[in-house]
């Protein structure tokens, strides 16, 4: 899950990195994330995240608990999809089976790619996969079920117990929710990329702070805020769209100011907004609280955290928006 556009958008702000050549981190991974995109090359990834293991990295891989009853709609969506892939798959497999001598070559061919398609579309995880998994990574590796979302687990680990240094995930929630290091791993033409992603970095370089980047999110349809999704099936706009009118505007409220009257946006969805840029300042606040060998107020409003190199362009003293958008902590 996560917001669409949001990685290609920052893409140029991620610089690479070569794990083995950097000094030993503790790495907390979202590993259904990193193992549902790389399925097709899982015995590579597993074998990757080895030797990053053997380097003198220490891996914590947490995994998925049961979904929040605010996304059982979504987790059911999914669910139907992946049957309904697996059922057109057994159709067409028995069909090739049947009839395939009386097809010509290039109709086999397709049937065979249709096959394989749906049988990525239909994946999911079992309890022997996992096992295997666990086996794999050896016993240095430490695995951590979480009661909900792995993410959130992750980021509370993260920034509230400094248990890991860096997080690994392909899912821009983390981002969005102000984990500051993120590497993002890639299997691009054969060969593993991995990405650092740091928020304040991508903040400071676009003019942003964190609470503005998170109302971009939510005009493009984060998925935290917009449980059930969209009446017409999509988000307001697209990410792009999202952070150009917050740079424009500076505050949502302007933005929503100028809404069509026909569109309106729910009072609970913001609420949902509110809530999590109140959590994100929190842990910021206490972040740079410690930071500076001064524990911060918990919940605390009036310590200004760090505040990155802005954007030459950005205004250097962006307004806030005490009603409509609490003011989030920079980044």
């Amino acid at each position: 899950m996560g917001i669409r556009g949001v990685w290609s958008l920052f893409r140029q702000q991620f610089p690479r990195l070569f794990p083995l050549n950097v000094p030993s981190k503790r790495i907390g991974i979202d590993m259904f994330s990193l193992v549902y995109t790389h399925r097709a090359h899982l015995k590579e990834l597993l074998e990757l995240l080895k030797q990053w293991s053997d380097h003198g990295h220490r891996l914590t891989c947490v995994w998925d608990g049961v979904a929040p009853t605010e996304k059982k709609q979504i987790v059911n969506q999914r669910r139907s999809a992946r049957e309904s892939a697996m059922d057109q798959k057994q159709e067409l497999a028995e069909y090739l089976e049947k009839f395939g001598s009386q097809l010509s070559e290039t109709d086999v061919k397709h049937l065979k790619t249709a096959i394989t398609s749906l049988s990525w579309q239909g994946w999911h995880m079992t309890g022997t996969l996992r096992k295997e998994i666990v086996e794999a990574l050896g016993p240095a590796v430490q695995h951590i079920q979480a009661e909900g979302e792995a993410d959130d687990l992750l980021l509370e680990m993260a920034l509230d117990q400094e248990k890991f240094d860096v997080l690994m995930s392909l899912d821009s929630d983390l981002f969005a929710m102000g984990a500051p290091e993120i590497w993002r791993i890639l299997y691009i033409r054969g060969d593993w990329i991995v990405e650092q992603v740091r928020v304040e970095d991508v903040c400071g370089a676009w003019g942003l702070r964190l609470g503005q980047l998170q109302d971009a999110c939510f005009l493009a349809g984060w998925d935290r805020c917009h449980p059930d999704g969209f009446p017409n099936g999509s988000p307001y706009m697209t990410f792009e769209q999202a952070v150009n009118r917050i740079k424009y505007y500076r505050l949502l409220s302007v933005v929503l100011e100028k809404w069509p009257p026909q569109m309106p946006v729910e009072e609970d969805r913001l609420n949902k907004l509110k809530i999590l840029k109140a959590e994100s300042r929190k842990r910021w606040v206490n972040l740079q609280g410690k930071k500076s060998g001064e524990e911060a107020p918990p919940g605390s409003n009036e310590v200004e955290p760090y505040s990155p190199k802005v954007h030459p362009d950005a205004p250097t003293n962006p307004p806030s928006d005490a009603v409509e958008v609490p003011n989030a902590c920079p980044a």
